[in-house]
């Protein structure tokens, strides 16, 4: 086993547990918040203007991309060598953040070139130089350092501060269909404003320096192959947006873009619960504690199947109501799109588990591999259906980039993991979530009322599947129903 030391002064690594409490508050908290707003905003800004800001940003999606160029990943997973030693680290972090500029500048550059050379996208103008903005703040943001720290409650502190702050100005200040710029404004703030307290916060961690030294050119080289993942995955993820743009106009990316945002908050409480791992996992795989390594995985896995097919399950259910309420009568034709993407969450959390495998192991190549493979079928097959079915054809795309990244990565990672005692812990969860089926179906067609129907059944829902789980002694529902009766005896005991 190599001799490396343990994280923090303490000796003590942070609680993985604690960590993904804080980062999962940080997630609901992303997702809280536009429940709040976003019903407000779609009705105020109306479906082509709503489709004109989320295409801007799709837009500087690409670019952004290259400003990071894989550092993120590729420092969550190399830095864990020396986060205990601070004159390595200091090294290392000068390194990327010299590398981080340096495509910085390149991205826009590139950004430049396109609008020069592609007319059609400077009537786009105002909202892409309103997001173009996020490219340095990404930067300065050093994101990749409190990964490496795990300093989650930091993060979930700030996206709580600037949360607020955005959805108080979105009622201040956006109030007719015009205000979309000041929309676009006020949604950089909320997502990467906070980057410029990162800058200042990271001298806890490090001294900010340039490091101009033949080792970035390293750091390029490895960097690359996450680049090339991440592009391969923006582009399934984000390509649908800007090719029904193209193809079928600014409605119907409005239209699509409701579904896309509940899809996108209900896969980000899931990525959170993961990305809280991968530190700790690459952390494992260095110091070869496989028995470690194995044993938390097999939770995770369990753990994201108990989560993730009743979540599901319940979007497919409540896909009306929730569309209804959070946009309004005039983006109904989302609900074929929202309920095709809700099976897209599955493949997603299946493959990004795949994917922190392999990433663990240095296996980079076969991520990347398997994104490219994916974000080429997601173009092939959007030029067929898109101009047929529009978002609903952007959808099923989706889900068929994401079941072929977890595919390729599942057979690569089969060589390194394989879970074990795996089918009982689903065999319980599949009969959940068809007990909870019958029973939403059934409230969905009895109760009237909108809101009433929507409450009823979810809570419902969750009682129904999580009594039948515990009926069941699934030991992922046993182990948390314990947990949660220790605190609440803990509770009454200091009362």
């Amino acid at each position: 086993m190599r001799d490396i030391q343990h994280f923090g002064s303490s000796g003590k690594l942070p609680s993985l547990r604690k960590n993904a409490v804080y980062n999962s508050l940080g997630s609901i908290l992303s997702v809280i918040f536009p429940l709040i707003t976003y019903p407000y905003v779609t009705r105020v800004l109306q479906p082509e203007n709503l489709g004109k800001v989320n295409f801007s940003s799709s837009f500087i999606g690409y670019f952004s991309l290259i400003a990071v160029l894989g550092l993120t990943p590729y420092a969550s997973r190399t830095g864990v060598k020396y986060r205990d030693d601070p004159e390595k680290l200091n090294q290392f972090c000068g390194e990327l953040l010299t590398v981080n500029l340096l495509t910085t500048i390149v991205a826009y550059l590139a950004l430049g070139i396109v609008l020069v050379a592609f007319p059609k996208f400077r009537i786009y103008a105002g909202l892409i130089a309103i997001y173009s903005t996020t490219i340095l703040f990404s930067t300065l943001g050093m994101e990749w350092l409190y990964t490496l720290y795990e300093d989650f409650l930091y993060i979930t502190i700030r996206s709580l501060v600037f949360q607020l702050l955005s959805l108080i100005l979105v009622f201040c200040f956006v109030k007719n269909e015009n205000d979309f710029y000041i929309y676009a404004s006020i949604n950089v703030l909320a997502g990467v404003g906070g980057n410029i307290f990162n800058y200042i916060y990271s001298r806890k961690y490090i001294r900010h320096r340039l490091v101009f030294d033949v080792k970035i050119f390293h750091h390029l080289k490895k960097s690359v192959v996450f680049f090339a993942k991440s592009i391969a995955s923006s582009i399934y993820s984000n390509i649908d947006i800007t090719m029904l743009g193209l193809m079928s106009g600014e409605f119907s990316v409005g239209i699509y873009s409701v579904a896309v945002k509940i899809y996108a908050m209900l896969q980000m409480g899931f990525s959170a619960i993961m990305s809280v791992m991968i530190p700790r996992f690459s952390y494992y795989a260095y110091a070869e504690k496989r028995d470690e390594f194995n044993s938390v995985m097999t939770k995770l896995v369990k753990t994201m199947m108990c989560l993730v097919l009743p979540a599901v399950v319940g979007i497919i259910i409540v896909c009306p109501d929730v569309i209804m309420l959070f946009a309004g009568s005039k983006y109904l034709a989302a609900i074929p799109a929202l309920r095709i993407l809700s099976v897209s969450v599955l493949f997603s959390v299946l493959a990004s588990i795949s994917s922190i495998i392999l990433l663990a192991h240095e296996k980079e190549k076969s991520v990347m591999v398997a994104t490219v493979t994916a974000a080429m079928v997601n173009i092939v097959l959007n030029l067929l259906v898109i101009p047929r079915f529009q978002q609903s054809g952007a959808a099923a795309t989706t889900v068929l980039a994401e079941l072929v990244v977890f595919l390729v990565c599942h057979i690569k990672s089969r060589k390194i993991f394989r879970i074990k005692n795996f089918i009982r812990c689903l065999l319980t969860v599949l009969i959940g979530c068809a007990v909870m089926f019958g029973v939403g179906i059934s409230l969905t067609l009895l109760i009237s009322n909108i809101f009433a129907r929507l409450i009823v059944t979810v809570i419902s829902c969750i009682i129904v599947y999580s009594a039948i789980l515990l009926l069941a002694k699934n030991e992922i529902a046993v182990e948390y129903g314990t947990i949660l009766k220790t605190h609440i005896k803990k509770l009454l005991v200091k009362k």
